[in-house]
């Protein structure tokens, strides 16, 4: 399977990109969205959570300094 291919078991591969797809989305909430559910998960997409640090928009850094 690809996922465990890659060293990940197929659920982690998917919330990954599950999250990419969010933090980089045009849409602000969605980042937001991404920031939020990295908190949640306990914050282990650090180079998700460090691009959206950095976002344009107050929102979704703020919700990453979180």
């Amino acid at each position: 399977e690809e996922g465990e291919a890659a060293g990940l078991p197929d659920e982690l591969d998917m919330r990954v990109q599950w999250l990419a797809g969010l933090a980089e989305s045009s849409d602000w909430r969605y980042r937001t969205l991404a920031a939020k559910a990295i908190e949640v998960a306990g914050g282990e997409d650090a180079e998700i959570l460090h691009r959206l640090f950095e976002d344009q928009h107050p929102e979704p850094a703020k919700a990453a300094c979180r």
